[in-house]
């Protein structure tokens, strides 16, 4: 959401009679709550479909979604949720008081009845793909509605408001709007045949049921006489009806503007002569995690347990020592993979290869060496320190940058220097000489290669971070923790 401070709110007139437009935002705000007692037994519930795998997903107490047993089977307990309607007077305005509410966080455009919606469906409640609840999309990219007739797997017919792409062959031209209801396609993205109903999520397969109080049948639908109540036809044709008379907008669009029935339930001649558009508006579902972000290239895995592991180590100790921007940890990580890699079990418990003794003593390594003339040459059973523990062998790092190398030491509390100041302070600046040297190659001296690999290694873990926290952000629905990551963000985002 934006800036909105000074900014001034256009006011619009109500809508009085038939208007040019409408909107259906449908949100993620509850409607009717899973209700549980104080030892987080579920009391009730207004909506249950397909198990989703979770045993709970709640934020700020507010319960998304509880495993529950019907009968013998498995399912999922779901709240329902809010739609609100947005009309316009004119093509165009209805959108516009959305915006306006959305960017003000608010719903005070909206029409003052709201409707409360089941929103899983029967058979996947995981994602969004096969058989699952209605994708999201965004204000930018509305969906529409068109009314169409259909038959189901049993072979019973029905005409419905079907939520589908603003794309032409959805819409086709023809010569008599009178047949528009019996023409053109349902598609929405790669699914079809997504419509309003009055059903709850177990008989749902990603279509939107209207309920009533609390989650029960829309009383449109209890009001239908037994007799009424065996024409399929007539359990849609009430909904619809209902709908019609908050939203009468719909009686204008594409397949509507021409269909009357007085078959059964009346549906009544439209009294617009031009069509009009109506639009949806779908928020995320709450516990459903939409991101597809892979947040690191091959090897995953290995990548990420070596970040957990001593990337989390060097974050912390910054963290507890200083006020300085934690992500100075980066030049350390950088250095490590440069000693060893992204591997975690190193011999002598010595993450940074620090020479002398640890609290074991010393242990025999084969490495390389950069001589005073310039040869790379191999050296056999070099002694470096040996620790019990990778904790003891960072704290003998750590140690060591503040006595030999303190220029190094000093940058990672100081957001002034960068990681030029850091390589500097471990190659020129040591009291005892440089800390390592690489192989004197491209112009570049022993010491020189290895400020080059640290500095190009420290902008490759960069960049693995920002990409784990834009996956974290992505992936994280509670808004508090989401500020925490997007400030983490500018954090490394702004390290150099």
């Amino acid at each position: 959401m934006g800036k909105t401070k000074g900014v001034k709110k256009e006011k619009f007139k109500p809508v009085e009679g038939n208007g040019k437009e409408a909107v259906i935002y449908i949100t993620s705000e509850i409607a009717t709550e899973i209700e549980v007692d104080k030892n987080g037994k579920v009391i009730s519930y207004p909506d249950y479909g397909a198990y989703n795998g979770q045993e709970e997903f709640k934020i700020d107490d507010k319960i998304y979604c509880k495993k529950i047993k019907v009968g013998k089977d498995t399912k999922s307990a779901f709240p329902t949720y809010k739609a609100y309607i947005y009309r316009g007077n004119t093509v165009g305005e209805a959108v516009k008081k959305l915006k306006q509410d959305i960017k003000f966080n608010t719903h005070e455009n909206a029409e003052s009845t709201v409707l409360e919606v089941a929103r899983h469906t029967k058979r996947n409640n995981l994602n969004y793909g096969d058989g699952g609840p209605i994708p999201p999309n965004t204000i930018n990219k509305l969906y529409r509605l068109k009314y169409k007739i259909g038959t189901n797997d049993s072979g019973k017919t029905s005409y419905r408001y079907r939520i589908v792409d603003n794309i032409a062959r959805n819409f086709p031209k023809i010569n008599d709007f009178k047949n528009e209801y019996q023409n053109g396609d349902m598609s929405l993205g790669n699914r079809s045949s997504i419509s309003i109903d009055p059903w709850d999520s177990h008989t749902l397969i990603g279509c939107i049921g209207i309920r009533g109080d609390k989650g029960a049948f829309h009383s449109s639908f209890t009001a239908l006489t037994v007799e009424q109540k065996k024409t399929y036809k007539n359990k849609y044709h009430c909904i619809n009806n209902y709908l019609e008379t908050i939203i009468p907008e719909l009686t204008g669009i594409y397949g509507r503007r021409g269909f009357s029935s007085s078959d059964g339930i009346v549906v009544a001649e439209s009294s617009y002569t031009e069509e009009i558009n109506t639009y949806i508006l779908v928020d995320l579902l709450t516990e459903i995690n939409s991101c597809k972000c892979k947040s690191l290239d091959p090897p995953v895995e290995k990548r990420e347990d070596f970040y957990n592991s001593f990337g989390t180590k060097t974050i912390d100790y910054i963290t507890k020592k200083s006020t300085a921007n934690k992500f100075k940890a980066l030049y350390m990580i950088a250095q490590r993979r440069q000693e060893n890699g992204f591997t975690k079990n190193v011999i002598g418990n010595n993450p940074m290869n620090i020479k002398g003794n640890g609290d074991l003593g010393q242990v025999a390594i084969d490495t390389h060496e950069t001589l005073k003339n310039g040869k790379y040459v191999p050296v056999k059973g070099e002694k470096f320190a040996n620790f019990s523990s990778e904790d003891a062998g960072f704290k003998g790092y750590i140690d060591l940058l503040e006595s030999n190398f303190n220029d190094a030491y000093k940058s990672l509390f100081d957001d002034s220097k960068t990681i030029d100041d850091f390589t500097t302070g471990l190659e020129d600046t040591g009291k005892k000489g440089p800390y390592a040297t690489g192989k004197a190659q491209g112009g570049l001296s022993g010491t020189d290669d290895y400020k080059k690999k640290v500095k190009v290694l420290f902008e490759g873990v960069k960049k693995d971070y920002i990409k784990i926290y834009e996956c974290k952000l992505c992936k994280e629905k509670d808004s508090k923790k989401k500020e925490e990551i997007k400030n983490d963000l500018d954090l490394l985002k702004k390290l150099k």
